[in-house]
C-alpha cells in the first residue's frame, strides 16, 4: 500500500531577521523499490484516477503521527490539494487525528495553493472557517501566481500568505518580481497577515527579502527539506539549548 511507501520530509520555515525556525513544512515523497520519487512525478497520476484525497488523508495522519513521535516538529504546515475543499470526510479525519495522537490544533498549519482555493471560493471559505475553528492555521501557497485581484485575500480567512517562488528566485535581476514581492506584502501587513518568501536561494535575496518587511523565509539558502532523523539532529539541539 502506499502508505508504507510515504514518506515526510521537512524544510524549515525561519524568521527572516533571527534565522530562527518558525515551523516545518511536510513535503510528501514515496519510496518506491529504495528509490525516492517526488510530488511532481506522481502527484498527476494520483489526481487523474481520483484518489487525491486518499493522498491528503495519509499525510495528515502521518504527519500527526510524526508530531506525536518528534518533539522537535513544534509546528507543521502540511500541503492540502485542491479537491480537499469538497471532500467532507477531511474534516472529520483531522479532528479524529488530532485525538488519536494527542496533537494541539495550534502545531498544525494547513495549506492551500492560490489556484486551488479560487476554483471553489465558497467551499474553501467554509473548510478554512472550520479548521481554524479547531485552532489550526491556514495559509495560502504560491501566492501571485494566478495574478488574482487582491480583493480574494480579504475574503479569505487565512494567517499567512505564501509568496511564489518564481518571483522570488529572480528578484535580485528583475525589477518587476521585486515589485510584485514588495505589493503582495504591503498588502498582507495591511489585511494582518504574516508572508513567508520561498526558493530563498542565496543571501542577497534573503537581505532583499528582509528589507522588504518579510516575516518568513523558506529555500535552499536556509535549508532543504530534510529526513526526521537529520531534522532532529540539527534543531533538537538548538531548542534544547533554549533560543527556538
Amino acid at each position: 500500500s502506499t502508505k508504507d511507501q510515504l514518506i515526510l520530509h521537512f524544510q524549515p520555515v525561519v524568521a527572516a531577521v533571527t534565522r530562527e525556525v518558525h515551523y516545518f513544512e511536510a513535503l510528501v515523497r514515496l519510496e518506491i523499490d529504495g528509490k525516492l520519487i517526488f510530488p511532481g512525478e506522481f502527484i498527476p497520476a494520483i489526481e487523474r484516477v481520483e484518489d487525491i484525497n486518499l493522498l491528503d488523508h495519509q499525510v495528515i495522519s502521518k504527519a500527526m503521527s510524526m508530531i506525536s513521535k518528534h518533539s522537535v516538529l513544534e509546528k507543521v504546515a502540511i500541503n492540502l490539494s485542491a479537491q480537499a475543499f469538497s471532500d467532507e470526510r477531511l474534516l472529520p479525519l483531522v479532528e479524529e487525528k488530532l485525538n488519536q495522537y494527542n496533537v494541539n490544533p495550534q502545531q498544525i498549519i494547513f495549506e492551500v495553493t492560490e489556484s486551488a482555493s479560487l476554483t471553489n471560493l465558497g467551499a474553501t471559505q467554509d473548510m478554512i472557517q472550520k479548521l481554524m475553528e479547531l485552532g489550526c492555521e491556514f495559509s495560502i501557497d504560491d501566492f501571485g501566481t494566478g495574478f488574482s485581484t487582491f480583493s480574494y485575500l480579504k475574503q479569505l480567512p487565512a494567517n499567512c500568505v505564501k509568496v511564489d517562488g518564481s518571483f522570488v528566485k529572480d528578484m535580485k535581476d528583475n525589477p518587476i518580481d521585486k515589485a510584485l514581492v514588495k505589493s503582495i506584502c504591503e498588502v498582507a501587513r495591511a489585511l494582518d497577515k504574516t508572508t513567508v518568501a520561498e526558493f530563498v536561494e542565496d543571501e542577497e535575496t534573503a537581505q532583499e527579502l528582509q528589507g522588504l518587511g518579510v516575516d518568513y523565509l523558506q529555500g535552499y539558502h536556509i535549508s532543504k527539506p530534510l529526513g526526521i532523523d537529520v531534522i532532529e539532529e540539527r534543531y533538537e539541539l538548538k531548542r534544547n539549548a533554549g533560543n527556538f
